[in-house]
């Protein structure tokens, strides 16, 4: 504490890499009409950096292009192209004031237009805590619900001196919440989150997406069930590349410690961690 006493949880901003794109690009996206689940999109050498016209941008990962996928299959794998490209059409309706709702809050003004935010490329990046808490956004119909840490306080009477109140925000209707989390369910079943699977000592109805940012230096996974949501954000102090060739790769790690953490949670409140029920599809779809 006394070399370092930032809080990584609350405080300490940092990109949140592709766990944006559910947040920032297909949910919106759905929202406004330009995408659904089934829609195919491009990943193939694009130029989409408007201050390098000449330039190939956005690049995946792997280094590779895949030909035309599905918007669910582009997530499942995390690919950038298909999800920037996605961006690109939405954003002169701009789709970050659905991020603002959901309690986004260290957003610049240059986040409002630069493309590479679809991505996690946002200025100053975010805490485990808003990002997780924006995910919570799918699990509760499309309304955003602050997170908060105090229910009530009582005097020494048992008489109530403070109560809090939630406030729900109105942001994605229910049915696009649902095909979100439908898509993000691939994600976690065959995805790039499917290694937590041999790991839990549970089934339950996830749902989520994982997240590197450039260079390697961030590494996340955000999931939710119909009762949990719950975040992982693994990083140095001093931000440098979690790739190493002694350990297990990066991702897989993040993926170890946010199995192992519910795993722990669900030996205390199995039932609160672990719901009987699924998520349910609403009409309209």
């Amino acid at each position: 504490y006394k070399r370092e006493a930032t809080n990584h949880a609350t405080r300490s901003e940092r990109s949140n890499g592709s766990t944006m794109k559910p947040l920032l690009v297909y949910a919106p996206a759905i929202e406004l009409g330009t995408l659904s689940p089934g829609s195919v999109l491009p990943d193939v050498p694009l130029r989409l950096n408007p201050s390098a016209p000449g330039n190939v941008w956005p690049n995946n990962y792997d280094s590779r292009f895949h030909g035309l996928v599905t918007a669910r299959f582009a997530l499942q794998q995390s690919y950038n192209v298909p999800a920037v490209k996605a961006y690109v059409d939405i954003l002169p309706q701009n789709p970050i004031k659905f991020v603002e709702k959901m309690g986004i809050s260290s957003l610049t003004p240059a986040d409002y237009s630069n493309r590479s935010a679809a991505i996690g490329g946002i200025e100053d990046g975010v805490t485990v805590e808003e990002n997780t808490n924006a995910y919570s956004t799918f699990a509760n119909k499309g309304k955003f619900i602050d997170a908060y840490m105090i229910e009530k306080i009582e005097d020494k009477n048992g008489n109530v001196i403070y109560q809090h109140e939630v406030k729900p925000v109105d942001v994605f209707s229910p049915q696009t919440a649902y095909l979100t989390l439908d898509m993000m369910r691939d994600v976690m079943n065959r995805g790039t989150a499917a290694a937590v699977n041999s790991r839990l000592k549970f089934k339950s109805d996830w749902a989520g997406k994982t997240g590197t940012a450039q260079d390697f230096k961030d590494s996340w996974l955000v999931a939710t069930n119909p009762n949990v949501t719950f975040g992982v954000w693994t990083g140095y102090d001093t931000p440098k590349s979690l790739k190493t060739s002694s350990l297990p790769s990066y991702s897989n790690r993040t993926n170890y410690l946010w199995a192992d953490l519910l795993n722990a949670a669900y030996d205390v409140a199995p039932e609160l961690v672990d719901p009987s029920e699924s998520f349910k599809m609403p009409g309209g779809i």
